[in-house]
């Protein structure tokens, strides 16, 4: 899933097994400066793993980037596993970073940005607070620039200002600012919002 530390967590040792409890899940926090917050949440089960190994490799991943952007460009802010659950936060100073060390795609930017960058949104949209209100990108654009989350990462994510519209295999989550999966096998992912 990701190129470092949730490639190294998720897939390099296979025994991660999934998800926690729906209510304790991974997610992403997009704040408006750009900042992104990540937290992974995974069920650990392995024996001959332990946390600090984890945290180690975990680091040195983060570190090597670092030092190859020549920028303290993500920083490990939490890592924890506790009975058998582990909780990893991490702060990237831009979504490119996230992007770059993640092989994820996330952008988040203006609509115009996106296409300026050479993103495609495109597909059907939702009213967030209506999903029987369908509408086209086209009609989007109409009402104005707003402002875009792409990802490709079946996270559930929390913006910074109030949702308009969401794509296939979003919801809208406990606030007008959060956005929740609702099918994680969709190829990419759209938010629009103030």
């Amino acid at each position: 899933m990701r190129k470092k530390l949730a490639a190294f967590l998720l897939c390099t040792i296979p025994l991660l097994i999934g998800c926690a409890a729906s209510q304790d899940t991974s997610s992403m926090t997009i704040k408006k400066d750009g900042v992104v917050k990540s937290y992974i949440v995974e069920e650990f089960t392995a024996p001959y793993y332990d946390e600090y190994e984890l945290q180690q490799s975990a680091e040195a991943d983060i570190l090597a980037y670092n030092d190859e952007t020549g920028e303290d460009a993500i920083e490990l802010k939490k890592f924890k596993l506790e009975e058998g659950i582990l909780r990893a936060t991490v702060e990237y100073q831009t979504s490119k970073d996230y992007e770059s060390f993640n092989e994820e795609t996330l952008f988040v930017g203006l609509l115009s940005e996106a296409e300026k960058d050479g993103y495609d949104v495109e597909g059907t949209f939702y009213a967030a607070d209506d999903l029987n209100q369908k509408l086209t990108y086209e009609e989007i654009q109409k009402e104005g620039d707003y402002h875009v989350v792409i990802f490709t990462e079946p996270v559930n994510v929390k913006v910074a200002d109030k949702v308009i519209y969401i794509s296939d295999g979003l919801q809208k989550g406990n606030s007008a600012k959060e956005v929740s999966i609702t099918d994680d096998t969709k190829e990419i992912y759209y938010i629009i919002y103030e």
